[in-house]
């Protein structure tokens, strides 16, 4: 019967301290979740800012193979590709009629959710 009991508190034990790294490991990501998120905002906005300029000089709106080279030509940075957001997924770039928009997967890595980073422009007519 002690057998048993030692048996359980260890097994106890041991999921109490998973459970507390699990909470710690949560608590210590958190600022770098938001910073990952703050970073890609401005990145998108930067994104807008070289195709709007691009747009101005061309009259042309990019297509999609055209938007990652433009990205790419004006970003360079040692800690991931320029197509990319600061969680690792690429941007998704749809271009319309009279506009565009760029989106961010987000932290959820899942496009066209809630948390989803998106900057856009269309063209008053």
């Amino acid at each position: 019967m002690r057998t048993l009991l030692s048996f359980t508190a260890k097994i106890v034990a041991v999921y109490m301290f998973w459970l507390n790294f699990t909470l710690i490991a949560e608590v210590l990501d958190a600022p770098f979740e938001m910073a990952r998120g703050i970073a890609t905002g401005v990145e998108l906005h930067n994104i807008r800012r070289i195709i709007m300029d691009q747009y101005a000089l061309d009259e042309v709106l990019p297509d999609p193979e055209a938007f990652r080279v433009l990205v790419s030509r004006g970003f360079r940075s040692p800690l991931k590709p320029a197509t990319e957001d600061f969680w690792g997924y690429p941007y998704a770039y749809s271009r319309f009629p009279d506009g565009f928009e760029v989106r961010s997967a987000g932290p959820d890595s899942i496009l066209m959710t809630d948390d989803d980073l998106v900057v856009s422009w269309t063209e008053d007519i």
